[in-house]
């Protein structure tokens, strides 16, 4: 069997839906991502009880995911490596990543995506072949049509627009809902429609608190809130 063979063999695997495609995609193309000290490593789950809530997630019918996580359980690079994955493996997929302010967009979850991009072999092969370019606020694959964009922090640049995936970082920090509610609308007229939300923990006035009242009282089954913590 032949090296191409084998490679479509690998892509129909991550094209099955909910968490077995994600996981085989990370079993087969091992994306590498930034250390704490800085170098680039292969990425491995933190832990069994990660897996768990990313499985729970991602075979659920949810429009809503949050990742509402301690610091170094990688809830930033989970969204990014979702992002990737449905970017290279799903057709016209439009994708926006947003922060709490455009600096944050553009130098820590944006960033995070390219990062992995570039540093992964197998799709800096792609980028090196011409099949990904890679602009400085956008990245499009043009064999699946595909885009990624990192968007400033401004609800009016968002409303309007059909998006098939979006992410919202540190949703606890953000002064009002008006950004995701924005994002939720974008999403909502497409069969795979997602906004993934990753954040730590913050002030029950924020709009990360609202959603977790939400999922605490079953009030929306679209949405699923995946908290950890420790005593």
């Amino acid at each position: 069997m032949n090296k191409k063979t084998d490679l479509s063999k690998q892509v129909a695997r991550w094209r099955a839906p909910g968490a077995a495609g994600f996981f085989a995609f990370l079993a087969d193309v091992r994306p590498m991502i930034p250390s704490e000290k800085g170098p680039l490593q292969p990425y491995d789950l933190p832990s069994e009880r990660v897996r768990a809530e990313i499985t729970a997630a991602l075979d659920g019918d949810f429009s809503t995911v949050v990742w509402c996580w301690p610091r170094r359980h990688g809830k930033t690079v989970v969204s990014a490596l979702v992002i990737i994955w449905r970017f290279l493996t799903r057709q016209n997929q439009a994708i926006a990543i947003i922060a709490n302010s455009a600096t944050q967009t553009t130098d820590t979850a944006f960033r995070l995506v390219k990062t992995i991009l570039e540093g992964t072999p197998y799709t800096r092969a792609l980028i090196d072949n011409g099949s990904i370019v890679m602009g400085a606020d956008t990245i499009a694959y043009g064999a699946l049509g595909s885009r990624i964009q990192g968007f400033p922090s401004n609800p009016a640049a968002l409303f309007g627009k059909k998006l098939n995936l979006c992410q919202v970082s540190e949703l606890h920090a953000a002064k009002s809902d008006a950004a995701f509610q924005a994002m939720a609308s974008a999403v909502i007229d497409s069969d795979d429609g997602t906004v993934l939300v990753d954040s730590t923990t913050g002030p029950r006035s924020s709009p990360l608190f609202h959603l977790y009242q939400l999922w605490e009282a079953k009030a929306d089954s679209a949405l699923y809130f995946s908290h950890i913590s420790y005593a």
